[in-house]
């Protein structure tokens, strides 16, 4: 199982970078979690044949998780024109907000489910469970078992009781850190770097990067505040990077 960040910035990219999007790769299959501003020319620079793409699954329907979905949209329909690729992505996503919902519904660009608290999705490499955040729109995030594994992905979201159960025992915990601590406000959105190292020990986590960095930051910033923790297991993720677990 590989994972590697195509965008990792929100809620806009800082140069040279892209907002959130995530791909995961399993024997050949992939699964990508969110395609916001930027990913879909890193995801063809990656994956060279889409119809290895079992789906793009969105964790909410803010832009900077899902602008990429319209540039998508051309590309398959070209694509499928011209033969270039075989099989209609299945697209999973949110009920709301429902008129950006409806926006991402493009003929039969795609084929569309919508995900739940009671939905799982599921083949011969991967389970999938999504569980509600705490953010402003309906937010999931999604807890990924495969090959023995365990590859955790907060989304956005801020603190809340549960959390760390959600993220317990991950192989691999890519969770939000949308502030800085002196940024943090009184009604947060984001996890700040705290939280972050809080929860990272709470939930006996093997490997976490921070995600979701804020472009008028100097990555050393957030660099450096992550280190003040001390925790060998958590570091700041780059674009990019693979990341391998190694099946059981």
């Amino acid at each position: 199982m590989e994972l590697i960040a195509l965008g990792t910035y929100g809620p806009y990219p800082k140069e040279g970078t892209a907002t959130s999007g995530y791909l995961l790769s399993v024997e050949g299959a992939s699964y990508l979690f969110d395609m916001g501003s930027g990913v879909y020319a890193r995801l063809v620079e990656t994956l060279k044949d889409l119809d290895t793409l079992r789906g793009v699954f969105l964790t909410h329907l803010h832009f900077d998780h899902i602008s990429d979905i319209s540039v998508f949209k051309y590309a398959v329909n070209f694509k499928k024109e011209r033969g270039l690729i075989s099989k209609t992505p299945q697209l999973y996503h949110p009920k709301t907000p429902e008129a950006t919902a409806n926006s991402l519904i493009h003929g039969e660009t795609f084929v569309h489910h919508f995900i739940d608290a009671n939905f799982v999705y599921q083949d011969e490499h991967v389970r999938i469970q999504f569980v509600p955040m705490h953010h402003p729109v309906e937010t999931y995030g999604v807890r990924v078992e495969s090959q023995g594994k365990v590859f955790v992905y907060t989304s956005d979201t801020a603190y809340f009781e549960g959390l760390s159960d959600f993220i317990k025992d991950a192989d691999l915990l890519i969770i939000n850190c949308g502030y800085l601590d002196k940024d943090k406000p009184q009604n947060p959105n984001h996890l700040s770097s705290g939280e972050v190292a809080e929860l990272v020990q709470k939930g006996n986590v093997k490997r976490a990067l921070a995600t979701h960095l804020f472009a008028e930051n100097e990555r050393h910033v957030h660099e450096t505040e992550i280190q003040t923790y001390g925790l060998p297991e958590l570091s700041l993720i780059e674009e990019m990077k693979v990341y391998t677990l190694i099946p059981l």
